[in-house]
């Protein structure tokens, strides 16, 4: 009987001593963490970087220790990463003093922490401005005269990153400026007012949520009004006395016993700003009245069709 005693004595404090160590002997936890600690570039020892945790931005703190000659398509990072992370650019794997990226336009680096719970996304530049890069997926898309009946317009089409608001203004003597402050990540804008036989500059301004901005000049190039158009001539201009804007005319030219009929918009330097080429009804279109949506209807005969700036 005391030998059982013993014995269960002896088992349970066998028990009492392995369970502990069974616990112990799983380890830590995988870290949690996804952070890019220290960052810099092999070809460029002198240049310092700053690391923005909350917008996870590294940029250049002493830009002059950068040559203008320095060629950024193909350059080495280092990098400090929390314990146990491993970071990407796309499908690549990165190990710092090795890896091989071009930061002409800008890298974008994923860490993915030890337990692989957690993401993060940075942002690496060179230059003195952020690269447009950083804020859209692909570089910008200028389609000119979209519907075939607008050739002084062109839709402007992207796609950003993170819901931005955005402005565009068609540069010239007199430049038109359109705003778009409801933040959005689509984008296809009407461009109107293109100045004719021009490489029209197109200033687009974006800025996000964080009040970083970026603004980058597109070229719509278009070509030379037709002969039959006429050409405003203005004498007297008193703005004062005007309403604000430009200037309407119905053009309609003969055509053996029919008109086709092209309305056009004029600025206050004479300029033809916006036409559109109605000559597919083969009819004369009048009268022409504007909405306050932006639309507009022509009467064709019987017929009334309405229309938008672009023709569609």
């Amino acid at each position: 009987m005391n030998y059982f005693k013993k014995s269960l004595s002896a088992l349970l404090l066998f028990g009492i001593i392995f369970i502990p160590a069974c616990q112990n002997s799983t380890g830590p936890k995988p870290n949690a963490q996804a952070v890019i600690s220290e960052f810099g570039i092999s070809e460029l020892p002198s240049v310092d970087f700053s690391i923005n945790q909350e917008d996870k931005i590294i940029e250049v703190t002493n830009l002059g220790a950068i040559d203008p000659s320095t060629d950024l398509s193909s350059l080495t990072a280092t990098f400090t990463l929390s314990e146990g992370a491993y970071m990407m650019v796309g499908t690549m794997r990165q190990t710092s003093g090795e890896t091989v990226n071009d930061f002409s336009e800008g890298v974008f680096y994923t860490i993915i922490s030890e337990d692989e719970t957690q993401q993060e996304t940075y942002f690496v530049y060179l230059s003195e401005q952020i690269p447009l890069n950083y804020f859209l997926t692909e570089a910008p898309v200028v389609e000119l005269n979209p519907t075939g009946r607008n050739p002084l317009s062109a839709e402007l089409q992207f796609t950003t990153r993170k819901r931005s608001s955005v402005t565009i203004t068609v540069l010239g003597e007199i430049p038109i400026e359109q705003t778009y402050s409801k933040p959005l990540s689509e984008y296809q804008i009407p461009v109107l007012g293109l100045y004719p036989d021009t490489r029209n500059r197109i200033v687009l301004s974006i800025e996000d949520s964080g009040n970083r901005s970026i603004t980058d000049t597109l070229i719509a190039e278009t070509a030379a009004l037709p002969d039959f158009l006429p050409t405003p001539e203005i004498n007297v201009v008193k703005e004062s006395r005007m309403e604000p804007g430009m200037h309407f005319n119905e053009v309609h030219i003969g055509n053996a016993g029919t008109f086709n009929s092209h309305p056009i918009i004029f600025d206050n330097n004479g300029d033809i700003r916006w036409y559109l080429d109605l000559s597919e009804f083969d009819r004369i279109t009048w009268p022409i009245q504007f909405n306050d949506n932006g639309t507009f209807f022509a009467v064709f005969g019987v017929t009334i069709i309405e229309f938008d700036m672009f023709g569609n």
